[in-house]
């Protein structure tokens, strides 16, 4: 799913948890290092390193739901990273999906 952010760029939505409860996005354009948005209904904020999975901005989680969701994120690092380099090269290339 691609949805306009708030700076007018572009969300790329990769997945969302089977009960709606976390969305995890990719935002075109986006800096370096490769990184993830990570949001919850209830307005909770975090963004993740996609290679080490460490948390570099956070805003309403508990350390468990952080755990809980880096442990998600390393199962899927690999699937994350080439999403996250498929966005970038789009936007080298002057292309948008």
């Amino acid at each position: 799913m691609v949805k306009r952010g708030r700076g007018g760029g572009i969300k790329h939505v990769l997945f969302k948890l089977k009960d709606g409860s976390l969305i995890f996005s990719i935002n075109q354009p986006d800096h370096n290092p490769p990184h993830i948005h990570v949001e919850r209904a209830n307005g909770s904020r975090a963004v993740f390193l996609i290679k080490s999975q460490e948390v570099i901005i956070q805003n309403g989680f508990k350390d468990s739901e952080l755990n809980e969701v880096k442990k998600y994120l390393k199962l899927r690092k690999d699937h994350i990273l080439k999403r996250w380099e498929e966005i970038h090269v789009e936007i080298k290339n002057g292309e948008s999906s």
